[in-house]
């Protein structure tokens, strides 16, 4: 099956969004594997079909990519899957750009300056296998704490994530007692270790 073929099946899948948008998504997709040099809306005009304002204007419009990645998971995935939560680094100099602070960085061990991206994806137990869900730039509000941003975040989602699995699997930074809470309230069962230096106040039973 060619990526434009699985592109426009689920696609048909989404009546709401426009013949217009559903045509630039699927040609999008094939360009993106097919391009070679920088990915910026130059080259994509020079090897698309469409020119460079098109480009723009459509990026510039959101994309409801949690419900095409929900109906991917329905048709490729088995019933025997959980969600995996974590958050990704990315390097970035400047001073300009939104969502510019210090995160973790898992490659270099230390906190760096940079972007970050928290991104939810599916795993599947039974092919060993993992596909992307929904993923949100980290930007924090005046503030706001990065544990409180991914408890937000967590009960935005809840409702689309819910429907393809309960089971939420994080690593030992979110065993925190916030999180875990705010997470067993929106419905999903945690599945995380703790940290090396977790005090433990209560027998487990």
């Amino acid at each position: 099956m060619s990526i434009e073929t699985l592109t426009n099946t689920i696609l048909n899948q989404m009546p709401k969004m426009p013949k217009r948008s559903r045509i630039f998504f699927s040609h999008l997709l094939r360009l993106l594997l097919s391009l070679r040099g920088r990915f910026n809306f130059v080259n994509l005009a020079r090897y698309g079909i469409f020119n460079e304002a098109t480009y723009r204007y459509h990026f510039a419009k959101a994309f409801d990519f949690m419900t095409f990645n929900q109906h991917l998971i329905a048709g490729h995935c088995s019933a025997d899957r959980m969600i995996a939560f974590d958050p990704s680094y990315m390097p970035k100099s400047g001073k300009r750009t939104a969502g510019l602070g210090y995160f973790w960085s898992g490659c270099a061990q230390r906190v760096k300056k940079g972007l970050e991206l928290a991104g939810f994806s599916c795993i599947d137990l039974t092919y060993w296998t993992g596909l992307h869900l929904y993923a949100q730039q980290t930007v924090l509000q005046a503030g706001e704490h990065l544990m409180d941003f991914y408890i937000s975040l967590l009960r935005q989602q809840a409702k689309p994530l819910l429907t393809v699995s309960n089971v939420l699997c994080v690593d030992a930074y979110f065993s925190k007692y916030e999180y875990v809470k705010a997470a067993t309230a929106c419905g999903f069962t945690v599945v995380s270790r703790l940290c090396n230096d977790a005090v433990l106040r209560y027998l487990y039973r």
